[in-house]
């Protein structure tokens, strides 16, 4: 009976020994294994990431109350954040910059989170200080940003300025209505600051409203708002970026050959000397007038647009632009000038080591989703173009210009599709132009090569007493 007795005693403590060790074992976080691979993510709530030699991990949740400096271990800035809270904040840190844990913390078998080996997470920790400055003293606290207000996705943040798109018919409408009563009738030109070469009346105007944040990187749907966001001409990745990929194989001539070769041919190029071409110009408010253009090798370059108010001309005659208007004649200078002036590009193809300095085959690319090769060069001082060209056939597909200023760079995307025949060269029959406030579509349906153009065209009239 005794015998039986401590049987039954022996079993009932080894059960309540094992129920209060796997409730204690239920308490505690799971701990990650030792050598795992680090995942890029964030790490899971209390632990600090996989344990290095020697540290010592948390086994128990965060109190109430507990600061995040209280639980985790070398915390710098966001001290007083509640320690139940620093994981998912650093992963909103991690998705601002597109990146993953390892950007900034030092990660594997011998790492540990609280490390301080890479120079990105000193950088972190100076951005973080700077947004609590602009949030609790510039501003009277009026303006509140984040990590994501400047990088959207990218570690570095870019510096250029974000392409227009297409309006949607809703936007469209009430940007007319808007403008109409603004100036108590039709639309004022789109010329100079107001939109780009072709742009019918009203374009770019403050009604309109500003360019849709998506533009430089591609919108879905809309024509010439595809491909690739492109790539800031200058400056390498930061400590922790992967390296640049190396140049394309193929040096600056073969390209050029081939596309030479993809349009007609040398001797066909060098018989077009001017061109003549009649469509259709559509604005980012979805306006549709109609165009003549008329361009010389050499460079002249004038363009029609019949407007609410009349014809509109913007000109350029190798030296000077102008914008020609039923009440009179203005001189354009500067970026200005050069939106017309790098529209004329029947002598492009022959011609372009000639317009950029310092060409080089730079990388390879998209654009929707056509793999591309990328020439970079300077057509002018503070002007970087990048020309991009079909891997496959050799046409240009894209060029994207960056006029560099005092704070930054503005960019402008000519999209060139719909490349057809015409006297045996292929002329584009679409072009896109997008700057930062206007996209204009032109379809060209009568292209002619070698027509016959009055050098008046391109004389500037007197102006107006």
């Amino acid at each position: 009976m005794i015998g039986r007795d401590r049987i039954r005693l022996f079993i009932v403590s080894a059960a309540i020994v094992l129920a209060i060790g796997l409730s204690v074992r239920a308490q505690q976080p799971p701990q990650p294994p030792t050598g795992a691979a680090p995942t890029g993510q964030p790490p899971a709530l209390p632990s600090q990431g996989p344990p290095r030699q020697g540290a010592q991990q948390p086994r128990r949740p965060p109190l109430p109350g507990e600061k995040a400096a209280e639980y985790y271990k070398n915390i710098k800035i966001l001290k007083d954040l509640p320690a139940d809270q620093l994981p998912i904040t650093m992963q909103f840190i991690a998705a601002s910059l597109g990146v993953g844990c390892d950007f900034c913390h030092v990660t594997g078998p011998q790492g540990g989170f609280d490390r301080d080996e890479k120079k990105p997470k000193d950088t972190a920790r100076k951005m973080l200080q700077m947004v609590e400055t602009i949030n609790t003293q510039q501003f009277e606290g009026r303006l509140q940003v984040n990590c994501t207000t400047c990088h959207h996705g990218n570690n570095r943040p870019d510096r250029n300025t974000v392409l227009a798109v297409e309006m949607t018919p809703g936007e469209a409408a009430a940007a007319q209505r808007t403008a109409a009563e603004r100036q108590g009738g039709p639309g004022r030109a789109g010329f100079g600051p107001q939109g780009p070469p072709g742009a019918p009346s009203g374009q770019g105007s403050p009604a309109q409203g500003p360019p849709s944040a998506q533009g430089a990187a591609g919108t879905p749907g809309v024509p010439g708002a595809r491909g690739e966001q492109p790539v800031a001409p200058a400056g390498r990745g930061a400590q922790g970026e992967p390296a640049e990929p190396p140049p394309p194989a193929e040096s600056v001539d073969q390209v050029l050959d081939k596309y030479v070769q993809a349009i007609g041919g040398q001797a066909a190029l060098a018989q077009a000397k001017t061109r003549v071409m009649r469509g259709t110009a559509t604005s980012r408010d979805l306006q549709t007038t109609q165009i003549n253009v008329q361009e010389k090798v050499t460079g002249e370059y004038r363009i029609d647009v019949e407007g609410r108010q009349g014809t509109q001309s913007r000109v350029y005659n190798g030296k000077a632009a102008w914008i020609q208007m039923p009440n009179g004649v203005r001189e354009v200078e500067g970026v200005n000038a050069q939106q017309i002036a790098r529209l004329a590009d029947l002598g492009l193809p022959l011609n372009t080591k000639q317009r950029y300095m310092n060409l080089r085959s730079a990388r390879y690319g998209t654009v929707d989703g056509t793999p591309t090769i990328v020439l970079i060069g300077s057509p002018a001082a503070n002007v970087t173009e990048q020309l991009q060209f079909d891997r496959a056939t050799g046409l240009l597909l894209r060029r994207t210009v960056f006029t560099r200023t005092a704070l930054g760079q503005l960019q402008e995307q000519i999209d060139y599709s719909d490349y057809r025949y015409v006297s045996g060269v292929k002329m584009p029959h679409q072009v896109r132009y997008a700057t930062w406030n206007s996209v204009t579509t032109q379809k060209f349906s009568s292209v002619t090569l070698n027509a016959p153009i009055d050098e008046a065209q391109f004389t500037k009239p007197e102006a107006r007493r």
